[in-house]
């Protein structure tokens, strides 16, 4: 069994401070107009589920928030007088 050195001082999944991932818009262009398919076909695919996760991410955020308005509306529709 082959032993991998771990360094107590380094999270397991890379964060924002390991550098992975694109620095900026140039070199974010650089990677999506790669003459390598297989390497351009990837990117555009993790940039594709990047934008649609965040999205997704927008849509709960605003779910949420009508079904929190909702909540306090329902529980103060109990209470006799003007809201």
């Amino acid at each position: 069994m082959q032993q991998l050195p771990l360094d107590p001082n380094q999270p397991i999944t890379p964060g924002a401070e390991s550098g992975a991932g694109w620095v900026n818009a140039m070199e974010r262009e650089e990677y999506l107009t790669t003459p390598d398919l297989p390497e351009r076909y990837f990117r555009l695919m993790e940039q594709r589920m990047f934008e649609t996760y965040q999205q997704f991410l927008a849509e709960f955020q605003g779910q949420a928030s009508l079904a929190g308005l909702r909540s306090v509306v329902a529980s103060m529709a109990l209470l006799p007088g003007r809201k």
